[in-house]
């Protein structure tokens, strides 16, 4: 995927109009509620509205797999996943944010191949989305391939026309919090400039108090990052990266009770939270503690 094609595009009423998929889909207004209920931590509710939509949207499935996978519920996960792939293998998604979602869905399916290839695939769609190269990016992320995430995201908001639907995803301020990542990750400079400037774009993204937080401890910036989880907290007491925070908060501020007491708050959420331990292993890394490092990395892998 080296030397990705900057895509720039104009995107017309007309155009937009002409381009479409043929799933069935959920109202505007069911999604655009979803989408508030998760933002505030009202995840029972939210999986109770799309339920009662089409499963046949690829947006109402999207929605579906974050919200299993974030209890770790793994075969719903899969299960969603799965129905969500079947509509773009049987041709029912044409849209460049479609196409992403199904190869969102391929992703969380461990295809990685498939996945990258179907990214690619809804990166030649016009109009293209932003939402898609902010998934595309977090996959390379997740591999550990900083560079290539740095291009899809540069990509991402090179693309920074209006999105393909009145619902989306994701938007540029995400593709800047994954530039941010991505920079950090090869020990660039940029990412503050990178993270102030999503924050401008949405004072409220929880991913940037996220990043934040992951900075302020790696700096060893004891009141900043808990300003940030607090802040944060206070939006969403429910926001998994947060919480996992919060126990590398106290973990390497040496509070082993605080910490073993968070932890299990995390893991009564999600008993498979892999990420948890991602998240500690990350930091520790950073802070050169490779025996701790590759402990966390071990648990994250069971």
């Amino acid at each position: 995927m080296k030397g990705l094609l900057l895509i720039f595009f104009t995107l017309s009423t007309s155009l937009a109009s002409q381009v479409g998929s043929l799933a069935e889909r959920a109202p505007i207004k069911l999604l655009t509620e979803v989408q508030e209920f998760m933002q505030e931590g009202r995840y029972d509710r939210a999986e109770k509205q799309l339920k009662s939509a089409s499963l046949s949207d690829p947006h109402v499935l999207r929605l579906l797999v974050e919200l299993t996978q974030r209890e770790g519920r793994r075969d719903e996960a899969q299960s969603y996943s799965r129905r969500l792939l079947s509509l773009y293998q049987s041709g029912q998604l044409n849209t460049s944010e479609d196409i992403g979602q199904a190869a969102y869905a391929a992703w969380q399916l461990s295809l990685w191949q498939d996945a990258n290839r179907i990214f690619i695939e809804a990166a030649q769609v016009q109009p293209v989305s932003v939402s898609l190269f902010v998934d595309w990016g977090n996959l390379y992320l997740k591999k550990y391939n900083a560079a290539e995430a740095e291009l899809i995201f540069r990509d991402g908001i090179q693309a920074m026309g209006q999105p393909t639907s009145e619902f989306f995803r994701w938007g540029v301020d995400a593709a800047y919090v994954g530039l941010a990542q991505a920079l950090r990750g090869q020990f660039r400079p940029g990412a503050t400039e990178a993270l102030a400037k999503a924050l401008d774009l949405n004072p409220n993204n929880l991913q940037a108090y996220a990043f934040k937080t992951s900075l302020a401890i790696e700096d060893k910036n004891w009141q900043e990052a808990q300003e940030w989880i607090e802040k944060g907290l206070k939006k969403n007491k429910l926001f998994l990266p947060l919480l996992e925070l919060e126990c590398a908060y106290e973990y390497f501020r040496g509070e082993v009770q605080a910490f073993e007491k968070l932890q299990q708050r995390v893991l009564k959420i999600n008993p498979n939270d892999g990420d948890l331990f991602e998240t500690l292993g990350d930091l520790a890394n950073r802070k050169r503690l490779l025996e701790e490092a590759a402990e966390f990395y071990r648990e994250a892998l069971q």
